[in-house]
């Protein structure tokens, strides 16, 4: 497994804990280095069996709105994509960051659910980069708590911890 995370300190540090677990990087954005990550991704998949894993809405968000690149990759690759949700039953949320990240609080169930695959035709045009972007964002909201404001959460409580 192969992670894109932002090429910035904070991804330095997400890099260094993937090697830890055995898994690769690609380091890219869509504000920095965005074209030689992509290129990167796509020299992986041809060149091995690999997967990859980033969040779809960016380094910046908005939250929970996904961005062209994933589409793109997956309509040039035929890869298809597999939305993966977390649920937490209880966590930190750290609420100055843009998308409210969430640390599982020790001994807290943790539940990951696999969506259903989504496989993007090649060669769509930018409106349908769009459409999929759309209907990726709805597949990944449906039937997640996490997706209601945090104060409204049903599995995980959000903490005022920043």
């Amino acid at each position: 497994m192969c992670v894109l995370t932002i090429a910035s300190m904070d991804g330095a540090l997400v890099e260094a804990v993937c090697k830890y677990f055995g898994l690769e990087a690609v380091r890219g954005s869509s504000g920095r280095r965005g074209a030689l990550a992509y290129m990167e991704m796509l020299r992986k998949i041809r060149e091995g069996n690999i997967c990859f894993c980033f969040t779809p809405d960016g380094p910046r968000g908005p939250m929970y709105q996904v961005q062209p690149g994933i589409i793109r990759l997956a309509s040039q690759t035929g890869l298809p994509i597999i939305p993966v949700c977390i649920e937490y039953e209880s966590c930190w949320r750290l609420n100055k960051a843009w998308d409210h990240y969430a640390i599982p609080k020790p001994g807290s169930n943790v539940n990951i659910l696999w969506k259903k695959r989504l496989f993007i035709p090649p060669g769509i045009t930018d409106e349908q980069v769009a459409e999929y972007g759309r209907l990726l964002a709805g597949m990944m909201q449906e039937g997640v708590p996490d997706f209601p404001p945090l104060t409204q959460s049903k599995l995980c409580k959000s903490s005022t911890e920043s």
